[in-house]
């Protein structure tokens, strides 16, 4: 069967059976044409493609945001078959994604990984790439500007940062990733439970700062 990870943090869990941000829905279809235009609209333009003789999908996209930083909890409920997307090169900002459930392959000309469950990796590259998902794919991801990133860098270190590059390369959640992602967690649920800090311009800039 597919793989899950569970996240403990906040009094609750994640599990690869559940999305995220549940009060957050963005959207929910059945037709591959609404979340292709959605997607596009949502993250960058793109390709995507789902084969495995047209699969019906059961899409899900919960989604939240604070400032510049959003998050998004996606499900694209094909219960066989692959999605695949072809994505351009991000150069305004990075992505981190983490599996919840299943695996995907990514490929970036002669390189090609697998992130699974329980892992985390950084999407951004001056290159296009593709992702493959198999059936039952669920994660989490963040949007992240790389012009805000240098800013919260330049306050903390006093200096520009330069030209950032992330290892591609997924990594577990333990350690330094595991406390990053309850982190997200607690923010997320906050969020999720209408807390209603998060609805004050200050509280929205210092949880996205931190």
């Amino acid at each position: 069967g597919n793989q899950s990870t569970r996240l403990g943090g906040a009094g609750k869990l994640w599990s690869g059976h559940s999305l995220p941000l549940a009060n957050c829905s963005k959207l929910r279809s059945d037709d591959i044409d609404v979340v292709r235009t959605h997607m596009s609209s949502m993250v960058c333009p793109h390709k995507l493609d789902i084969d495995g003789d047209k699969p019906p999908i059961a899409f899900c996209h919960n989604y939240a945001k604070l400032r510049s930083l959003s998050f998004s909890a996606t499900d694209y409920g094909n219960p066989y078959g692959k999605v695949t997307i072809a994505i351009p090169p991000l150069l305004d900002f990075f992505v981190v994604q983490i599996v919840l459930a299943g695996e995907a392959r990514i490929s970036q000309g002669e390189d090609s990984y697998v992130v699974r469950a329980g892992e985390l990796n950084v999407i951004g590259s001056e290159k296009p790439f593709i992702q493959v998902f198999e059936s039952g794919f669920r994660n989490f991801s963040m949007k992240v500007p790389r012009a805000k990133l240098d800013e919260l860098l330049i306050e903390e270190l006093g200096l520009a940062p330069g030209d950032l590059r992330f290892s591609h390369r997924p990594m577990s959640l333990d350690g330094g990733a595991n406390s990053f992602a309850q982190m997200s967690l607690a923010i997320c649920n906050d969020i999720d439970q209408n807390y209603r800090g998060f609805c004050h311009p200050r509280t929205i800039g210092t949880a996205e700062d931190m």
